[in-house]
């Protein structure tokens, strides 16, 4: 997942004036099936009973996740900061749960890097 992740960051990158709708929907369109993917596998994971709340609170929030970047196909240019914003503010929750569920099995919290 973080491979598509990052292709999805570097299209966003590229986006201008003359991004299409359709051309940010095509962008998004990896990362999605990458998060479905992902949270197939955590849904059928037999998972410790002290984490299984909160990859079930993961898989939830991916869909929140999936919803902004369906969003995309009713962008517009004076709407995208405030796209911007919610996917931000969504991954950010994201991430946190990521790190619940870390915590839950006893290892240590998950960084970005760089790069």
């Amino acid at each position: 997942m973080h491979s598509a992740v990052a292709a999805f960051l570097t299209a966003t990158t590229g986006w201008n004036l003359t991004t299409t709708r359709a051309g940010t929907v095509a962008d998004a369109a990896p990362l999605m099936a990458s998060i479905r993917t992902f949270d197939s596998e955590l849904s059928t994971t037999p998972w410790p009973k002290a984490a299984t709340a909160d990859v079930q609170a993961l898989i939830s929030e991916d869909k929140v996740i999936i919803s902004d970047l369906t969003g995309l196909d009713a962008i517009t240019h004076a709407t995208i900061g405030g796209w911007e914003l919610n996917i931000a503010a969504d991954t950010n929750v994201d991430a946190s749960d990521s790190n619940v569920i870390r915590s839950d099995l006893g290892l240590p919290q998950a960084t970005l890097l760089p790069g």
